[in-house]
C-alpha cells in the first residue's frame, strides 16, 4: 500500500501517521532493500538457493520441535538429518553459501544433541543428590534452553531466506 498523505512527507516520517503504510518516495520505499550479495539468489518462492539454506534451519528446527512435543523426544534426535539432507543436494555441491548453512544447521543440531545428553545425566544425578528438589531449576532451565534452540532456529532461518550469513553461538564445529 502506497500512502499519498502529504502530512508524513511534511515530518520526514518512514510510516505515515494517518494510515501506517510505508512512506515512498515516488516509485521507490524509504527503505529500499540491498540486493543479495553474490551466490545467493533472495528470498521467496524463486529464491532457489536462498530456500533451499532457510529450509536446512527450518526443516531442523521443525523435526526438533514435532520431536520434542509428539514423540516425548525421541524424534528430536533426528534434528541433524534435514541439514545432511541438504547437504548433500546438487545445490550444495555448487553453492559454497548453501553448503555452509546446511553444515552450519547439523552442527547445532548436533551440538545440541551432545549438550542434552550431558545435561540429562548431570540433571539426573543432580535430582537424586538433592532428592527431588533440583528439579526446581532444572524443569526451568530446560524450558529456557528449549526455548533458546527455537528462536536461534527461527533467527538462522530468517536471515538464510534474506540471504544473509549465520553462524549459531556455542556450536562445535563438527563438520566444516
Amino acid at each position: 500500500m502506497i500512502c499519498t498523505h502529504d502530512e508524513a512527507r511534511r515530518i520526514g516520517s518512514a510510516f505515515c501517521p494517518a494510515c501506517g503504510a510505508a512512506m515512498t518516495l515516488g516509485a521507490q520505499s524509504v527503505f529500499p532493500t540491498p540486493p543479495p550479495p553474490d551466490g545467493r539468489t533472495g528470498s521467496g518462492a524463486g529464491g532457489g538457493a536462498a530456500n533451499l539454506a532457510m529450509w536446512a534451519h527450518l526443516g531442523g528446527l521443525v523435526v526438533w520441535v514435532i520431536g520434542a512435543v509428539g514423540t516425548v523426544g525421541v524424534l528430536s534426535l533426528f534434528a541433524w538429518v534435514p541439514g545432511l539432507v541438504v547437504l548433500n543436494t546438487a545445490e550444495a555441491q555448487r553453492n559454497p553459501w548453501v553448503r555452509r548453512h546446511a553444515t552450519e544447521s547439523m552442527n547445532f543440531a548436533l551440538s545440541q544433541l551432545l549438550y542434552l545428553a550431558v545435561a540429562v545425566v548431570a540433571g539426573f544425578v543432580f535430582a537424586v543428590v538433592t532428592f527431588g528438589l533440583g528439579l526446581l531449576v532444572l524443569i526451568p532451565v530446560f524450558v529456557v534452553w528449549a526455548i533458546a534452540y527455537v528462536v536461534l532456529g527461527i533467527t538462522a532461518t530468517v536471515k538464510a531466506n534474506r540471504g544473509e550469513e549465520y553462524r549459531y553461538p556455542l556450536t562445535i564445529r563438527w563438520a566444516r
